[in-house]
């Protein structure tokens, strides 16, 4: 018993030795730096944690984005912008030819997950897997296949029907 508490003082008393040191270490790895957005936080900014601002890019430039990431689905809008994605609720595919918006301000609205990129616009109606919101993930062939029909409106006003394929 003597000696476990022996090794045991050992040990905690060389933790509160070290233990200045450490946090001294963590403190001259930290620093400071700012981006600006813009007004109205008019611009992304892509920042690297190693490298600073890789690039600024003007918010109003781009309506849907793409996340590529291996075994990623996720499609985004730019709610930021003003687009806004509705489902269309009378149709699955079949339906292209015959998209009727009459009721449109009923829908609802679908926006990105402010807090994971990967729950995009798209991706809101999603079940789980094999669902992915505007399509079906396929076991066999490893392909997503679009099974949805959307109406989005873009920054400029306009709407346009959507499928992703």
């Amino acid at each position: 018993m003597k000696k476990t508490f022996t090794v045991l003082s050992v040990a905690l008393a060389s933790t509160f030795l070290l233990l200045p040191s450490l946090i001294l270490h963590a403190k001259s790895a930290t620093g400071s730096d700012s981006i600006s957005m813009g007004p109205a936080y008019a611009n992304d900014v892509y920042y690297s944690m190693a490298n600073g601002t890789v690039q600024t890019s003007p918010r109003a430039t781009w309506d849907i984005a793409f996340r590529t990431l291996k075994l990623s689905s996720s499609i985004l809008i730019n709610d930021g912008s003003g687009v806004v994605l509705y489902t269309y609720p009378k149709s699955d595919t079949s339906g292209w030819a015959s998209v009727d918006t009459s009721g449109l301000w009923g829908w609802k609205a679908l926006y990105n997950d402010p807090a994971d990129w990967e729950n995009g616009a798209f991706m809101r109606n999603a079940t789980g897997h094999p669902d992915y919101g505007w399509g079906i993930y396929n076991m066999v062939t490893h392909n997503l296949t679009g099974d949805s029909l959307f109406v989005i409106k873009l920054r400029d006003g306009s709407f346009r029907k959507l499928l992703i394929i």
